[in-house]
């Protein structure tokens, strides 16, 4: 696929559009998919074809290759925000947490969820799995292995995102009659530490994405 003229100026500009998003999209899932189709061919001959010698380790190869392309899939999904998100409750308070980092599938016991929606607060912190109960007085995040909360956090304060031991957190001070207008404030925390954080802006949240080891946090 050559890249098209009007990209190569958008990429140096730093501008990404929707279409250069979706075009990558189909790019690497279509060269994902030929990879996987490769490793499927190689396979089959591996085990079926008895004077079949593998003398390069191209099964090997070509499934380095496909995880690859998928990888770069998962980083471009990232900025997309879902239109539903598939989580299972069994007896309803069963929660089935899929890791897709480690592969690893965790069932836990939750009489915290009281909505089909509170799923969408779930997270994997330090491989431990922990749902956000956001009220107005106050934001906690509970260790679904303990059933415990392990932080407590004022009403103003959400949690936005959670990447290993980082926890991204937006902070609202509404406007008062010596303030002019309503503040956002960003902080990052490097977990159990939630008194001294390690990042701090003025600015209001809009999405955030972990690229390898870079956390690129967008902002409004």
């Amino acid at each position: 696929m050559r890249t098209p003229t009007e990209y190569s100026k958008n990429i140096k500009n730093y501008i990404i559009t929707d279409r250069m998003l979706v075009d990558c999209l189909y790019s690497v899932n279509k060269r994902a998919k030929n990879w996987r189709d490769k490793e499927g061919e190689l396979r089959y001959k591996r085990k079926h074809d008895r004077y079949w010698e593998d003398k390069y380790d191209s099964e090997t190869k070509a499934k380095e290759q496909k995880e690859m392309y998928y990888q770069q899939k998962d980083i471009l999904l990232t900025v997309i925000e879902p239109e539903c998100i598939h989580r299972e409750i069994v007896d309803f308070k069963r929660e089935r947490i899929y890791d897709y980092e480690t592969k690893v599938k965790k069932v836990r016991l939750n009489s915290n969820i009281t909505r089909i929606s509170d799923l969408n607060h779930t997270y994997i912190l330090n491989d431990t799995p922990y749902i956000i109960k956001n009220t107005d007085k106050n934001t906690r995040l509970i260790n679904l292995n303990t059933q415990k909360t392990d932080i407590k956090l004022s009403g103003d304060v959400r949690i936005k995102f959670i990447r290993r031991d980082l926890i991204v957190t937006q902070h609202h001070v509404k406007k008062m009659f010596f303030m002019r207008k309503e503040n956002y404030y960003i902080e990052v925390f490097r977990y159990p530490d939630m008194h001294h954080s390690i990042f701090k802006t003025r600015a209001k949240y809009k999405d955030c994405i972990a690229f390898f080891d870079d956390l690129l946090i967008f902002t409004n």
